[in-house]
């Protein structure tokens, strides 16, 4: 098990047999409350000119709940919810997808991301219920 925590993330699966517990997660958001907006024009923030391609990325801190159940069983163990920061930044551009139908792209675009908290973070709540430290 402890192998698998270490490897959070990683596309390489555990031996079955060595899987005691299994984490099903949700992503949210914390609150309606935005962190940060950004303005892009044509993919880059904040380079307006007459004919761009407005972006609005907003940003809005996440949150995780991680339910934690135990794989012979299926008893559940107990859950676990982090929060991403309450920060973010503007990245300095965006890719913009456009329509691939052959009709005219909107004029604007309003996309809606949520914060993270870290692997690391994430990798320590888990590793408490392995060490049989349930959060609840």
């Amino acid at each position: 098990m402890n192998v698998a925590l270490r490897e959070l993330g990683s596309t390489r699966r555990p031996a079955p047999e060595d899987v005691e517990l299994v984490a099903c997660a949700t992503v949210d958001r914390m609150s309606d409350q935005e962190v940060r907006s950004c303005e892009y024009y044509d993919g880059r923030l904040g380079s307006y000119h007459e004919r761009s391609a407005v972006a609005s990325v907003t940003y809005y801190q996440g949150k995780i709940l991680a339910r934690v159940y135990e794989v012979r069983t299926t008893r559940y163990i107990g859950s676990v919810t982090l929060k991403g920061p309450d920060t973010a930044k503007c990245d300095s551009s965006i890719r913009i997808t456009m329509p691939s139908d052959g009709a005219e792209a909107d004029e604007s675009y309003d996309r809606h991301i949520l914060t993270e908290p870290s692997r690391k973070a994430l990798t320590r709540a888990l590793g408490d219920f392995v060490a049989g430290r349930p959060h609840e």
